[in-house]
């Protein structure tokens, strides 16, 4: 029976929000009368006034237990989820993003009080759009067709059928799907055995990845749950993705694709080459498009930016490819 908790919160530029992310955590577990727990906090390296916000935020939690780690270097998420977790002290980690806000915690905690959670156990929380609409946080496990769906600018402007298809939301049945880790709850014993998140996924998909080995290990007999537990998720705040953010969400596709086998490397090279011309030409044409693969995600249109400017975004992003996986 797994019943302490160790809250894994990584930052970097997430002021704006850190103060509602880490009280409203806490106050939802001592509001359901719960104390076993521990907070830990990385700064990836912020170039904001976050350090300062943590600073003054854990100054007004005298009786939580708290680490806090100031880095020189962004690690980047998964590797810095890593580093807490290893000097975690709770049984089960809670993996928490920055930019959130929790509502409740009540069936969590009462699961865990009855010693419902278990080292098979991969839970989350449902998380909300700032206006209290559903943000899905539950996606299929990767396919070929389904790597297709999103690679030929087809994912966002399919939308209600791919959700009539079951391919963004579910109710019940998860035997076929894995969790974002927005709010994720797992054994700290498994994740540490599973050696953690794969560091080369410094950025999105790493939680992905983390499934497909924790379905293997268990034989696809997890114990997942979506909690009817609420929290906010801002979505880095509803803004455009940034040039990093948009080359680290398709890098790290490709990598995930080819670590798992689900696609040959001269097919997903094909594919992508595939991608880039069907963008050159909107860009040649100045058709604008929901270029940002979170439009949907977190209800924002890609329209921001112009079309010269998303060009530049596919060459940044195959100019990485080529670097990291065709040398």
């Amino acid at each position: 029976m797994l019943n302490s908790i160790s809250i894994i919160i990584v930052n970097y530029n997430g002021a704006q929000y850190l103060k509602n992310t880490i009280s409203s955590c806490v106050n939802i577990f001592r509001h359901n009368g719960f104390d076993d727990f521990e907070l830990l906090i990385l700064d990836n390296a912020s170039t904001d006034n976050s350090v300062d916000v943590i600073h003054d935020v854990l100054g007004g939690l005298p009786f939580v237990e708290t680490i806090f780690i100031k880095s020189k270097v962004n690690h980047g998420f998964a590797k810095g989820c890593n580093i807490l977790s290893k000097i975690a002290k709770r049984e089960i980690l809670y993996f928490l993003n920055n930019d959130t806000m929790s509502l409740d915690a009540s069936e969590f905690i009462g699961l865990i009080r009855a010693g419902d959670f278990k080292d098979n156990s991969v839970w989350a929380f449902k998380t909300l759009n700032s206006d209290g609409t559903r943000q899905n946080n539950v996606f299929r496990y990767p396919t070929r067709s389904k790597f297709l769906v999103e690679m030929v600018l087809l994912k966002n402007k399919l939308h209600f059928l791919l959700k009539k298809m079951r391919f963004s939301t579910f109710k019940d049945n998860y035997d076929s799907s894995y969790f974002s880790g927005c709010a994720l709850l797992i054994s700290k014993n498994v994740f540490l055995q599973l050696n953690g998140f794969d560091e080369e996924f410094y950025f999105y998909h790493e939680e992905c990845d983390l499934f497909i080995r924790l379905e293997q290990k268990f034989k696809k007999k997890l114990d997942k749950k979506l909690l009817n537990d609420e929290i906010i998720h801002y979505g880095g705040g509803g803004g455009i993705i940034s040039d990093f953010s948009f080359v680290a969400y398709y890098t790290n596709l490709y990598r995930l694709y080819l670590k798992h086998g689900i696609i040959s490397q001269r097919s997903l090279n094909f594919i992508f080459k595939f991608n880039f011309l069907i963008k050159k030409i909107l860009y040649l044409m100045n058709i604008q498009y929901e270029y940002s693969p979170f439009a949907k995600t977190y209800k924002i249109s890609g329209s921001e930016r112009n079309p010269v400017e998303v060009y530049e975004l596919q060459m940044k992003l195959m100019d990485n490819i080529k670097r990291e996986f065709n040398k």
